[in-house]
């Protein structure tokens, strides 16, 4: 890792060395862009805004009601863009960010993160999706983010973007979705489980398995969060119901398992199973012995009286004819028929 690391700090040095007025070019460009996507919202015959030494921002004409979104892609400053507050990425791994940052000094940054102007006209804007490029990039020393600029969205399709893009570029972790539904319910974009279940393209049994994770003991979950690729939902589900089963040290035990000699879910269940469920031992059961003085109908014997209940005669006899009298005998005594 260091000498990664060291690769990267280097990298970032030279790319701080760029020119002192670039930051305030690229506000000057990314600000007619915002223009461009305010447009839309006065005179509909605009179909094009034209940036200072950059290609043209195009809109496409829309039906009423229907957003019109700018197809232009600019460099927009790293510290001008706020995240997407229903971003469905929640969790961004150290080593994944790292070996992102240099190969976007290597190769450049391939793909555009999609973003708007915030509309209270704070020269700001909001990331739809891309955070783990721009978190990278700034890794990477850079000042700025390609970025591709669309019109404003409201909550719901922020969320909706987000999930689309990121489902088909790198899917979320549960621990992920856990966190960002809890902030859609949290914040009323959802008012159900049912609503936020259609939404997302899940069942409501997932939905609700999946917010309960958030309620694993502190411990646990944040070392899920450490390593959430690790975490599918049914592992991470079976290590929250062993923890409420008050098997908290256990489950960590076992989490910690999973990382390291990369448990499948079966091993895990079968595990966390003979953990809530052991074998309950049998208590030994206390008893009475009386010794059986020998007569000429059996040479020794014990009678065994049990706390439960049960009676044991036990009996030695020197010949088939004694052992036939006694068992005459007893079944006279006890009343059994012939």
């Amino acid at each position: 890792m260091g000498g990664k690391s060291d690769q990267l700090a280097k990298l970032a040095s030279r790319q701080r060395q760029a020119p002192s007025n670039s930051v305030s070019e690229i506000e000057r460009r990314a600000a007619a862009a915002a223009a461009g996507v305010a447009a839309r919202h006065g005179d509909a015959s605009s179909t094009s805004q034209t940036l200072p030494n950059s290609s043209a921002v195009a809109f496409r004409p829309a039906a009423p009601d229907v957003p019109r979104f700018a197809s232009g892609i600019v460099d927009l400053p790293l510290d001008k863009i706020d995240d997407n507050p229903y971003n469905v990425r929640a969790l961004y791994p150290a080593e994944d960010l790292s070996d992102l940052a240099m190969s976007i000094q290597a190769n450049g940054q391939e793909q555009p993160i999609k973003a708007f102007p915030k509309p209270d006209g704070s020269g700001r804007y909001i990331s739809v999706f891309g955070h783990r490029r721009r978190r990278a990039c700034a890794i990477a020393g850079k000042l700025t983010v390609r970025a591709e600029l669309c019109a404003p969205m409201n909550d719901r399709e922020l969320y909706s973007a987000s999930d689309a893009e990121n489902g088909f570029r790198t899917q979320q972790t549960p621990i992920d979705d856990a966190l960002v539904w809890q902030k859609l319910l949290k914040d009323k974009v959802f008012n159900t489980q049912s609503e936020l279940a259609a939404a997302s393209r899940k069942s409501e049994g997932t939905v609700a398995k999946t917010l309960a994770l958030l309620e694993m003991p502190a411990t646990l979950l944040d070392y899920v969060k450490e390593h959430p690729q690790r975490f599918g939902l049914r592992v991470a589900y079976e290590l929250y119901t062993l923890a409420k089963k008050g098997f908290q040290t256990e489950a960590l035990d076992l989490a910690k398992r999973v990382v390291v000699e990369e448990l499948a879910a079966k091993e895990v269940e079968s595990t966390a199973k003979h953990i809530a469920s052991p074998k309950e031992r049998k208590e030994k059961e206390s008893s009475r012995q009386y010794k059986l003085t020998p007569n000429d109908i059996y040479l020794s014997g014990v009678i065994k009286d049990f706390d439960s209940g049960r009676v044991i005669v036990e009996v030695s006899v020197s010949s088939p004819e004694d052992r036939a009298r006694l068992v005459t005998t007893l079944k006279r005594t006890l009343g059994v028929p012939n």
